[in-house]
């Protein structure tokens, strides 16, 4: 059921309040790469698409203005993390700091 996509909102629990949405709405977007964002948008239809664009847009923009953050290049380096750890370049036992 992707009703709450079709409501504009990037999760279930993202419906919760509006602080979750917010969370929810960042982390889904950095930790998933375009085509998983894509069959999200699609699956919420036309108006859910644009709620979630714009709520995107709305954490794009805090996250650059309050923080100087920029969120599609952090999306990035967080997928070519992620990668790294599945293609075992990263040894995850060694905690140590050089």
């Amino acid at each position: 059921n992707v009703e709450y996509l079709k409501n504009g909102f990037i999760t279930d629990y993202s419906q919760h309040s509006d602080t979750e949405d917010f969370a929810e709405m960042l982390s889904t977007y950095i930790i998933n790469p375009q085509e998983y964002w894509d069959a999200q948008l699609k699956a919420a239809g036309t108006d859910g698409a644009k709620a979630i664009n714009a709520k995107l847009d709305i954490v794009r923009g805090y996250m650059k203005d309050s923080w100087n953050v920029d969120i599609d290049v952090l999306r990035a380096t967080i997928l070519r993390r992620q990668n790294d750890v599945l293609k075992g370049k990263i040894d995850l036992t060694d905690i140590s700091i050089d």
